[in-house]
């Protein structure tokens, strides 16, 4: 909730002050993130070398590769439940939040500019389309237990509030 909130308020702030740039937001995002996900990564890594068997390091190496393209949630999502799968053969398991919030960085900004960029009465026709399928989504996916607690939909939802855009993780 706390990041949706904040990344809301900053592109409000810079789409009022006229210095919004794509290239920019992801800069921004990437400074942020990427010296701690690089860190753990490679302490994980080194940590697996040292005691993983070579069935787990595989693993260990392909769950990497997900991770690194902002795509571990799916591919936890497609190995069971959160609570089902063991975190002793899955040291990567932490980074499926981190997919989520990528994502959500990913599509939002898009979202975000398009949406401010049109009229008023469009905007919250858009919205309340975007907000009817990430609810249904919500809905559908909640049925596979499996899938519900690793997809962006599950964790952004889209409202207006006063006025203003705002998102909401769950």
């Amino acid at each position: 909730m706390i990041s949706g909130f904040l990344i809301t308020s900053i592109l409000l702030r810079e789409f009022e002050h006229k210095s919004f740039s794509l290239v920019k937001f992801y800069q921004r995002r990437i400074a942020r993130l990427f010296p701690a996900f690089f860190t753990v990564a490679l302490g994980t890594i080194v940590g697996a070398l040292l005691i993983y068997s070579p069935e787990n390091l595989a693993s260990c190496g392909a769950n990497l590769t997900a991770v690194t393209l902002s795509m571990a949630n799916l591919k936890f999502m497609t190995q069971g439940n959160y609570f089902t799968l063991s975190p002793d053969a899955q040291p990567f398991l932490h980074f499926w939040s981190l997919s989520v919030e990528e994502q959500f960085y990913l599509f939002f900004p898009a979202i975000f500019l398009f949406l401010y960029l049109k009229a008023n009465r469009r905007r919250t026709v858009i919205l309340g389309i975007l907000f009817g399928v990430s609810f249904f989504v919500c809905v559908r996916t909640h049925a596979h237990q499996t899938s519900v607690g690793f997809l962006l939909t599950s964790h952004a939802r889209l409202g207006i509030i006063g006025g203003k855009h705002s998102c909401q993780s769950a």
